[in-house]
């Protein structure tokens, strides 16, 4: 079994990942500096035909994915055997039920805030994907590296969980 690392430019230690510009509602996302280790913007993060080129860029597509509106691209951040946390202890399971989640979400205008920082934990295959917002709210999944290369979430937590308005069909 491989080790965990947190890489920095450092080597080990604290990750954070560069956010874009655009926010997840049009709000501007900015460089952040921590540790002394400024973290630069992007254009956009690179995509494969499954996910994104690297963990970290996950969030940065969902959010403008969410604001565009964009299920099919929403539904590609996903793994086909993910697994979405849903409101009071539900889940939606595969392309599907996820798809139809984030449908109902969209339409029943669930907005998601922009991270102001986020964090990668990668071990091999595997990595967590950690974002806080400006105001605190945490989201956590876990990320898998497929195939062709590229990243895709297998357990998303926190994206949906807290949308309580939410009466999702076909979720478990």
């Amino acid at each position: 079994m491989e080790p965990i690392q947190h890489l920095s430019s450092e080597g080990i230690g604290r990750t954070e990942v560069p956010v874009v510009g655009g926010g997840c509602h049009g709000v501007p996302m900015r460089t952040r500096v921590t540790a002394g280790t400024t973290v630069t913007t992007i254009a956009a993060p690179a995509t494969t035909p499954s996910g994104t080129a690297t963990p970290g860029e996950l969030e940065v597509r969902f959010c403008l994915l969410a604001a565009a509106g964009d299920l099919d691209g929403l539904t590609r951040l996903y793994a086909a055997d993910a697994v979405v946390s849903l409101p009071r202890g539900r889940e939606a399971a595969g392309h599907s039920a996820i798809r139809v989640a984030f449908a109902e979400a969209l339409r029943a205008g669930v907005r998601w805030a922009a991270p102001a920082s986020i964090r990668v934990i990668e071990t091999g295959p595997l990595a967590m994907t950690c974002s806080t917002s400006e105001d605190g709210v945490v989201s956590t999944q876990v990320a898998r590296r497929e195939g062709d290369g590229g990243w895709v979430w297998v357990r998303d937590g926190s994206h949906l969980r807290r949308a309580t308005e939410l009466d999702l069909p076909g979720a478990a």
